[in-house]
């Protein structure tokens, strides 16, 4: 009588196990390849390639952004708005009608000064939602779809890196050679005056400013290369800066990778991916690195991180690098599943 094993796939790419005692399930190579949540493995899915020659411009895009049912792409100090197209999952480009309308108001430049990357983030601070950008050479500015307004802050330099909306208010980050100044907006008055008198502030971090993400219990985490702060308060009355605990072990994000999913905030350490997690005692916060199987990935890609996302309905968490290669993990109730590899044409 034949005898059968059952072999379920799982668990992802695995660098670090030999290979004559790696679990069952486990994958040396997964390119192009999910861990599925109900288990097993599938083609990656989840992004469209843009056809650079549909739009006009040259470089890099720089940001895009998806604001009211729109999609904007930045790109050489011009920004182009059209319809999010209508494609299916085996559509390999956007349509063309997905970038009709130039808007040339909302061009991301001072000078002759191109930004190596726009951030934007949707929010509704003054009544109205408005999608709000960074460039990191100009400005930042608001959106709302008709009229783009200069967000003037009274700094020497008023060129920030970041920006988030939180507690009705805007913050923006400056980046210096000695540090960042953490500025934030009069309450529900973002494009007001930013003065002290109409509740705007200023906080000092002592490290460059990487990202920002609040928190499930509604603080303010702020990511710096080598250090992380918890902003907790709702005002100028009450904000008040806690530093990080870090454990004897110094902590911190590279740009453009943290993000929240859930109850957990997941950025790229130079030790690998990282969950930071709120413990019940107020302010008191445990990391834990989830990527040591394909910690030789993370040493070859993590200098070049440009970028990152979550699928909410996958309940993945995906890192971007300048190679065209990301890196996917997969969780379920938190716990990872596994992580996977895929690569976009160049």
């Amino acid at each position: 009588m034949s005898e059968y094993k059952y072999a379920p796939f799982g668990g992802g790419l695995d660098l670090q196990s030999q290979t004559m005692n790696m679990p069952v399930g486990r994958l040396l190579v997964a390119k192009n390849v999910e861990q599925k949540r109900t288990g097993g493995y599938a083609r990656v899915e989840g992004y469209l390639q843009v056809n650079a020659a549909e739009i006009t411009g040259t470089g890099d895009a720089l940001g895009l952004h998806v604001f009211n049912g729109k999609i904007y792409v930045f790109r050489n100090n011009t920004c182009f708005e059209g319809d999010l197209p209508t494609v299916s999952a085996d559509d390999a480009t956007f349509s063309t009608e997905a970038f009709t309308e130039e808007s040339s108001n909302i061009q991301p430049k001072i000078g002759s000064s191109t930004p190596d990357f726009v951030q934007c983030v949707t929010a509704n601070i003054d009544g109205t939602m408005k999608m709000y950008c960074t460039t990191g050479v100009e400005k930042a500015f608001s959106w709302d779809g008709t009229t783009c307004t200069a967000i003037t802050t009274g700094m020497g330099d008023d060129t920030p890196d970041h920006c988030i909306a939180h507690h009705q208010h805007l913050f923006l980050a400056f980046n210096t050679d000695t540090g960042s100044s953490l500025q934030f907006s009069p309450i529900g008055d973002p494009e007001g005056t930013w003065t002290p008198v109409t509740g705007s502030g200023e906080i000092r971090i002592p490290d460059k400013i990487t990202g920002f993400m609040p928190t499930p219990g509604g603080d303010l985490a702020i990511f710096s290369r080598n250090t992380i702060h918890i902003l907790s308060g709702t005002s100028s009355a009450d904000f008040v800066l806690a530093n990080f605990r870090e454990y004897g072990n110094r902590s911190g994000a590279l740009r453009h990778t943290t993000q929240q999913m859930g109850s957990r905030l997941w950025f790229l350490d130079d030790r690998g991916v990282t969950d930071l997690s709120a413990s019940q005692k107020y302010g008191d916060f445990e990391d834990a690195v989830i990527s040591h199987l394909i910690t030789p990935k993370i040493l070859q890609y993590k200098s070049s991180a440009i970028s990152s996302c979550v699928i909410k309905e996958k309940s993945q968490y995906r890192l971007f690098f300048e190679n065209g290669w990301g890196l996917v993990f997969t969780f379920e109730n938190s716990e990872l599943l596994g992580g996977t590899e895929l690569n976009y044409p160049l």
